[in-house]
């Protein structure tokens, strides 16, 4: 059960080291445009790699040739530079390089192999393939694992996906620094109960992967629908607009009860008061419709309806 620890979580300064076939140290670049580095689980091929934009100049494009390292500073992963291309529009060199496990993609296994211990057949048969320079054997995981299934003959690279796949084993071409040396290991995260997911252990299962955006949809949603098969009920509006309008009845009433709390008219004020002097019950009076004129105006001769704004959705 080993640990490991992801160079892209950890704080620092960091660098890309050049190396070449030998992995002899060619250079170390200290900036760059833009970097893409994945560091995977157990997939590895059909996958993108890293990405690596550096300013264009003819120093950098001899220096960054196919088939040399990119290693960034603190990781165990180094890459292998698969293309290195000028875009002369944005002056920039686009560097595309894939995971150095990608090596057992060149190595084939012509047997047909059911019913064996997983760690150590796929390290025969890493060990058996023809010699790749500073490719040899990591730290035995001690994984009591078997594979039930059948493999068929292929690359070493689709042999050891399928397998570690079905079993949920990690495996990786590590890169020693100081040994100069590229380490084949098998290995099986030790994961923390107490943590849900952390992307340097790779603990996800059942999920499907993509790297385009062809299957994505373009999910919208508009105001004033409702999904199936609920059917949102009637609601008034007015020509134009998409507001709810009250009804007039709604609005007699409160006037009505607006009416029902004004003080008394100067006519009930006589009948109910002989007493009162005529001058004081014609100010009454006045005062009584000038109430009436402003809290209840004059009908107009015939109804008309006004729009009104629209409600923010």
């Amino acid at each position: 059960m080993a640990e490991r620890t992801s160079t892209l979580t950890a704080g620092g300064h960091k660098s890309i080291c050049v190396y070449d076939g030998q992995l002899n140290l060619l250079a170390r670049l200290e900036s760059w445009v833009s970097l893409v580095w994945p560091e995977r689980y157990n997939v590895y091929s059909g996958v993108q790699g890293a990405q690596l934009e550096l300013h264009a100049s003819t120093d950098l494009q001899a220096l960054c040739r196919p088939d040399r390292y990119l290693w960034l500073t603190g990781s165990d992963r180094i890459m292998r530079i698969c293309s290195a291309q000028a875009d002369s529009s944005e002056h920039k060199l686009v560097i595309s390089a894939k995971d150095a496990a990608c090596i057992l993609d060149e190595r084939i296994s012509t047997q047909t192999l059911s019913g064996f211990a997983v760690e150590s057949t796929l390290r025969s048969l890493v060990s058996g393939a023809a010699a790749w320079p500073g490719l040899e054997l990591g730290v035995l995981a001690d994984l009591a694992d078997a594979y039930t299934g059948e493999v068929k003959p292929g690359s070493l690279l689709s042999i050891a996906e399928q397998v570690c796949q079905e079993l949920d084993i990690g495996f990786r071409v590590r890169f020693d620094q100081q040994a100069k040396k590229l380490l084949f290991e098998l290995y099986r995260p030790k994961l923390d109960p107490n943590a849900r997911y952390a992307p340097q252990y790779g603990n996800l299962t059942g999920l499907t992967y993509t790297e385009s955006i062809t299957d994505y949809k373009n999910i919208v949603t508009v105001a004033g629908t409702a999904p199936s098969p609920w059917v949102p009920p009637a609601t008034p509006a007015l020509p134009g607009g998409n507001c709810i309008w009250t009804p007039p009845a709604k609005r007699r009433r409160t006037a009505r009860r607006r009416r029902n709390i004004w003080p008394p008219c100067g006519r009930w004020a006589s009948r109910n008061s002989p007493s009162t002097p005529a001058s004081k019950t014609s100010a009454s009076r006045q005062r009584a419709a000038s109430r009436w004129a402003r809290w209840w105006p004059p009908a107009s001769p015939a109804p008309t309806s006004r729009q009104r704004p629209a409600l923010p959705v």
